[in-house]
């Protein structure tokens, strides 16, 4: 080999070496994050400690009676309430509506609500307790259990909350369904229905059970 193919094999080499170092610190910058790390940035982002309520989307609006099964809860109930919307349950609390999402921040506050007549008497004074406290209030026939909320609240606050709040009611009887009971006429003229062939769907969708002997219940 002479002095001149000696030189540009130098040269050749110089080149490789140049794109090797090239295309190494190219993967070095653009690589992806371990996958471990990805996992717990996963993990992070499911649990209630590190999530924003903000992050929350609506579910949309619901009629949420405690007629439904208990297994409906997660179909009908946003996450931040779902374990004090079944502590209720499991205390024969009727619920009507709820709502803990990104919307309620510009209200200021989330919320469960429920019907006053639904409650037993020791359950009416422990609500009136919680309105002297500010976190609950009473409108006409109605009640809500509220937990403030703001664009850095958390999941975790707003769930832990919640529960607090059921944990403070006691058992009782199921006394809203013999209040609830009507005839084929009331439940049209109470809900507004016009037409007999609406009623069965509508008593369907609202989680009522059709006895033609005895009425609705």
């Amino acid at each position: 080999m002479n002095i001149i193919q000696l030189l540009k094999y130098e040269d050749r080499i110089k080149k490789m070496v140049f794109v090797c170092l090239i295309i190494s610190t190219t993967v070095l910058f653009y690589a992806p994050p371990a996958a471990s790390a990805r996992r717990v940035k996963g993990k992070a982002m499911t649990e209630h400690s590190v999530r924003l309520l903000v992050e929350i989307e609506p579910q949309g609006w619901f009629i949420e009676r405690i007629r439904n099964k208990k297994e409906d809860i997660p179909r009908l109930i946003e996450l931040p309430l779902r374990e004090a919307v079944e502590t209720l349950y499991d205390k024969n609390i009727l619920t009507i509506r709820s709502s803990a999402d990104r919307n309620d921040i510009q209200y200021g506050f989330a919320y469960i609500e429920g019907e006053l007549n639904s409650l037993s008497e020791e359950n009416g004074r422990e609500l009136r307790r919680m309105v002297n406290e500010g976190i609950a209030e009473i409108e006409g026939v109605y009640f809500r259990l509220k937990v403030k909320v703001n664009t850095q609240t958390t999941v975790e606050i707003v769930r832990d909350s919640f529960i607090n709040i059921a944990r403070r009611f006691y058992y009782q009887p199921p006394i809203w369904i013999e209040r609830e009971r009507f005839t084929w006429e009331s439940f049209k003229e109470r809900y507004l229905i016009s037409e007999d062939k609406d009623v069965l769907p509508f008593v369907e969708k609202m989680g009522y059970y059709y006895d033609a002997r005895r009425g609705f219940i």
